[in-house]
């Protein structure tokens, strides 16, 4: 909890790298002194701060990893970091039934993260994080770093341009085309238009930018550069001075009140399913075995559902599902009238349940990713991440508590997850929408969204070529 709040703030202003490797240095010392432990005292003071690291390295992998996605593939690439953490899970288990020495056990999975702390310095820092933040020199050698990588071409006079037409020039170097008119959800529309009011980096649809359209793209956005930069200029006045207070400031307020009550729903039933596991009929280690392994169809089929639908219809849906698992969990007897064990039939549910959540993360975090704006993304992650571990620190007491109040973490669970299936159909839809770099940005997607997209015009695109097969 305190690691996710501290650290968020953290790689907001010293960048997600730096703070990243930070935190991975810190676990692997916690861990590795953790099994050499004398006694109890000692050993709950290092896994405070190997607590405090796993939630720096959760929040800054996410927004390295969502950061340097354009929208056909931030989705997967969110994923598979889930995926192979429900992987470890399975291999947990494992290691936990053939390691029965805790001390040995605690070395052997300490080991794939001391690996990982060498690979990070493979990792280039955040762009959006770098221009925002007016690293202009670091940013340069990305753009041309990531333009040889995509067979691209920077242009010779961007060093001369303004900030705001650097960052427009990231798409084109990244494999973009062009830009999105958040008014219209149609491709060809989208393909023929502009917004008329677009200020900084509007997403741009899936391909490569190809000669001539390509260079009409950078001249139309040279031409605008001057009101961009005028708002770009604000926004950056706007980076030194973030704080967690921003977060409860309009817009952002509304996205931070719903993914903090989604963030908290999701941990209490996922601890909640996870830590239950034990109380179940069955071989403990085995319930944990298949409570991992139920995650993975939910981790493949993620990509596919979150980009055919809308995330907040997907996260409400898998939610108000995991309310109907536990509803049905609160009424079921321990056996029936003649005698019939219904343990089965409840590890059955309980794995519905613990699928249904597994595919809400992925959700939430897309959503976290793609709403925060840039300057106070790590800190809106963080805060969540912060409310999200209080949540998991109160589900062993739900599940105590059941011992004076027959069902009571399973009704619990079930009215939250009700409550977030409700609130989520709030947000807009972020499936083809870029990251905000400014509030200003998340303004404008937030005002979209409540718009019809049929009535939703841009100015005349000089870019567009109906004829082109860029697309």
């Amino acid at each position: 909890m305190i690691g996710a709040f501290g650290f968020g703030m953290l790689a907001d202003r010293y960048g997600r790298k730096l703070v990243l490797f930070f935190s991975l240095v810190l676990y692997d010392v916690a861990s590795l002194v953790t099994s050499v432990s004398p006694n109890y005292a000692f050993f709950l003071v290092v896994r405070f701060f190997a607590g405090i690291a796993q939630m720096g390295i959760w929040g800054c992998l996410n927004s390295l990893v969502s950061e340097f996605m354009i929208p056909k593939y931030r989705n997967i690439a969110m994923t598979i970091p889930l995926f192979f953490a429900s992987i470890g899970l399975m291999i947990m288990a494992g290691l936990a039934f053939l390691i029965r020495d805790w001390r040995y056990l605690q070395l052997a999975i300490t080991a794939p993260v001391v690996v990982a702390t060498f690979g990070v310095w493979f990792l280039p820092e955040s762009l959006r994080w770098l221009i925002s933040n007016n690293k202009t020199k670091e940013a340069n050698l990305l753009i041309e770093r990531l333009a040889k990588i995509n067979g691209k071409d920077v242009p010779t006079d961007i060093y001369q341009q303004d900030d705001v037409i650097k960052t427009k020039h990231i798409s084109t170097v990244s494999g973009d085309t062009f830009p999105l008119n958040r008014y219209n959800n149609n491709q060809e529309q989208n393909n023929k238009t502009l917004p008329d009011d677009v200020i900084f980096n509007e997403t741009h649809l899936e391909g490569g930018v190809k000669g001539e359209t390509g260079q009409a793209v950078l001249e139309t956005d040279i031409k605008n550069s001057e009101k961009s930069n005028e708002n770009f200029e604000g926004a950056n006045k706007d980076v030194v001075k973030n704080t967690y207070l921003d977060l409860f400031k309009p817009p952002v307020l509304h996205v931070t009140i719903v993914i903090i009550i989604l963030r908290f729903t999701v941990s209490v039933v996922y601890f909640g399913f996870a830590l239950s596991t034990g109380r179940l009929s069955g071989d403990p280690y085995l319930n944990f075995f298949y409570s991992a392994l139920v995650e993975i169809p939910a981790k493949i089929l993620s990509p596919f559902l979150y980009n055919w639908f809308r995330r907040t219809y997907i996260v409400s849906f898998c939610t108000f599902m995991c309310f109907a698992v536990l509803t049905t969990m609160a009424f079921i007897p321990a056996e029936t009238k003649n005698g019939a064990d219904l343990g089965t039939l409840t590890v059955v549910l309980a794995l519905m349940g613990k699928f249904f959540v597994s595919l809400t993360i992925v959700g939430l975090l897309l959503l976290t990713m793609e709403l925060f704006p840039t300057p106070m993304r790590n800190m809106g992650n963080g805060l969540t991440l912060c409310v999200g571990r209080i949540g998991a620190i109160l589900a062993p007491f739900m599940l105590y508590a059941d011992n004076f109040v027959e069902d009571f973490s399973a009704i619990l669970m079930a009215v939250l997850s009700l409550t977030t299936a409700v609130s989520i159909l709030t947000l807009p839809d972020t499936r083809s929408t870029p990251q905000p770099q400014t509030t200003e940005d998340l303004r404008q997607i937030m005002n979209s969204s409540k718009r019809k997209k049929s009535e939703k015009k841009g100015q005349d695109n000089e870019a567009y070529d109906s004829n082109s097969d860029s697309i």
